[in-house]
């Protein structure tokens, strides 16, 4: 997540791309993908895509992102 958020900070004029309040728009549109894929992964993919939603809680997931993902200075 650290690589992420390198590419999200600007080089020359500084601040980030991206906005907490936009970063966390772009996770939750890449969501269903990242469930889609952790379906064929997980179990050799045993689970569909619903049954593993089930297991996880979205909001969780996209606040830890976040929290890995944000610059480590707060801005």
């Amino acid at each position: 997540m650290g690589g992420i958020r390198e590419k999200n900070k600007r080089r020359k004029a500084g601040g980030y791309y991206l906005p907490p309040l936009e970063l966390r728009l772009v996770l939750e549109s890449a969501y269903p993908n990242a469930i889609g894929e952790a379906a064929l992964e997980v179990a050799s993919g045993e689970y569909d895509p619903e049954t593993i939603e089930d297991m996880v809680n979205q909001e969780d997931i996209i606040d830890r992102a976040l929290t890995l993902i944000s610059p480590e200075d707060g801005n």
